[in-house]
């Protein structure tokens, strides 16, 4: 039977949100991290559900980085064990737009950058 293409929207919905992110992060000079000088997590980092090859895992986000100039980036975060993984690409490995929005809004506004919604 036919029906929406539901799998296509959400990849669209997903690039949306990273691109925000992307923003964001390119907002405080390419890298936005969520650890104190001991580097431990902070309180405030944002914890969001991805898949690994061991399944559905929740990860403390350590930080997010861009290398602009080889348009290259990558989202790092801790799970439970304190095992690090690095994520490279949001749009396969989150499940939903809402985890990558949860990580572009627990970084802060910046002077010059107050909000990334796309136009």
């Amino acid at each position: 039977m036919k029906c929406t293409d539901y799998y296509n929207t959400m990849k669209d919905l997903k690039r949306q949100a990273v691109q925000e992110l992307v923003e964001a992060v390119k907002a405080h000079g390419g890298h936005y991290a969520w650890i104190d000088e001991d580097d431990t997590v902070t309180d405030d980092a944002p914890v969001v559900a991805v898949l690994l090859d061991s399944g559905s895992t929740d990860l403390t986000i350590r930080a997010v980085k861009l290398d602009c100039g080889n348009n290259f980036w990558y989202i790092v975060g801790e799970d439970e064990y304190g095992d690090t993984f690095n994520i490279y690409d949001p749009v396969l490995d989150f499940p939903s737009p809402s985890q990558i929005q949860a990580i572009t809004e627990a970084i802060p506004e910046t002077d010059l950058v107050k909000d990334v919604t796309l136009n």
